[in-house]
């Protein structure tokens, strides 16, 4: 359909206007629009142009995004990635935008909701973790959030075993000794996985993988969550306890929760004192769980021999971090999801949940909304669809049928509206 025209032989498509643009110099004239008559051409440039950027909606991509997941985007929408905002410099572009897209980094705050005017319909998050994205205000505001769970699972997992294995056997600090002229064979002697016990805390898709993973070592795995089938625990060999027994028993302990209210800080003085002496700890999940002074006394003390951190309160962590730099501790930069198969993977997934929420679409990854297995979806959306078609009819019963009610994302072809529901 032609957005206007004043040369009914000649209508403008938005075909023929990207023809114009791409072949037009660097300066528009009037020859660049062929069939307008030409006066006052930079207005009628301004109002075309408007309404066809209007065609498709804006996505803002706040951090790095693999390119497979960036070209997913741009096939639907218009793609501005903008990296490094300050707060002021997002809540400043937020509202010419209808979706947001970061990783750990940037702080969805409710202030970046509220600067949205009300346009923002989704904030997806590439990753698992989403404690950086205020959910309260995001479901006040309509907003939908969606995150990747299922694209960096091994990733997680695989570098929580090389965190533990890399521990027992001092790998780190046996490596910068030898690079530094050194050869301390006695000083680097580690500890063994075979027969000691692991202490998963947070069953969910990275634990459970990490548990199958040390159980291949030969370790005995038990795991605490509170939310976990036990079922579902048994299935690969592995005891679901209270959280007492967990860290009371374990040799090593792997830390998988996400930070919410309920596990801020709760590896604190008072669970350190209720631990093995010389248990080693691992954390590749939140800095937040673990309060980090009282993990530097501990390790001061020996009640926790070593620890392995990929994650921090702080990230980066300032200069002269004592944790950091303490001598029993491994660091890694917030390396869990750092691998080029899973950052193609969660970069495609984030995509393909962004684009399908922009789309009206049912979405399997929501955050906000009721969780809905993807076998399930298939099945309910052809009564999604009824739904709204008897809830369009029941509009323009209401209004006496003299209503005309449109849906953003309706894609019914033309006169569909007029078919006996019955059909349907």
């Amino acid at each position: 359909m032609a957005l206007f025209t004043a040369n009914p032989t000649k209508p403008i498509t938005p075909s023929s206007i990207s023809w114009s643009l791409s072949r037009s110099p660097p300066f528009f004239s009037a020859a660049c629009f062929p069939g307008v008559r030409h006066e006052r051409p930079v207005k009628r440039f301004i109002v075309l142009a408007t309404v066809m950027g209007e065609a498709k909606p804006t996505v803002l991509v706040a951090e790095k995004l693999g390119e497979a997941g960036i070209q997913l985007l741009r096939s639907f929408a218009n793609v501005d990635c903008s990296y490094n905002l300050s707060p002021e410099e997002l809540c400043s572009k937020i509202s010419l935008c209808d979706a947001l897209i970061v990783r750990s980094g940037t702080k969805v705050t409710r202030e970046v909701f509220e600067s949205s005017g009300g346009r923002l319909k989704v904030v997806g998050r590439a990753g698992v973790g989403i404690d950086n994205v205020d959910l309260s205000a995001a479901t006040e505001h309509g907003c939908l959030v969606v995150n990747a769970p299922t694209a960096n699972t091994v990733a997680a997992a695989e570098h929580g075993i090389s965190l533990l294995t890399a521990m027992a056997r001092n790998i780190a600090q046996a490596n910068a000794s030898v690079k530094a002229g050194k050869w301390q064979r006695s000083k680097y002697v580690g500890v063994s996985l075979v027969g000691k016990t692991l202490a998963v805390m947070g069953f969910g898709k990275v634990g459970s993988e990490v548990a199958r993973r040390a159980k291949g070592l030969g370790m005995y795995v038990i795991a605490h969550d509170p939310y976990a089938p036990a079922d579902r625990a048994r299935a690969i060999g592995v005891e679901l306890v209270a959280f007492d027994e967990a860290i009371s028993t374990a040799d090593f302990i792997s830390l998988h929760m996400p930070l919410t209210a309920a596990t801020l800080k709760m590896f604190n003085d008072e669970s350190f004192s209720r631990m093995k002496k010389g248990v080693r700890i691992v954390n590749v999940a939140r800095g937040g769980v673990i309060d980090e002074e009282a993990l530097v006394r501990a390790l001061n003390s020996g009640i926790v021999a070593q620890a392995a951190l990929d994650v921090f309160v702080e990230e980066p962590p300032p200069q002269g971090n004592r944790l950091v730099l303490h001598e029993n501790v491994t660091a890694t930069p917030h390396l869990g999801a750092s691998t080029t198969e899973a950052q193609e993977g969660v970069a495609i997934e984030i995509a393909e949940a962004v684009v399908g929420a922009l789309k009206g679409e049912l979405a399997g990854t929501a955050v906000n909304a009721p969780m809905v297995p993807a076998e399930v979806l298939s099945e309910l959306a052809p009564f999604l669809v009824l739904a709204e078609k008897l809830g369009r009819l029941a509009v323009q019963l209401v209004a006496g049928g003299s209503a005309k009610v449109e849906t953003v994302n309706d894609q019914s072809p033309a006169g569909e509206e007029d078919k006996d529901p019955r059909q349907d």
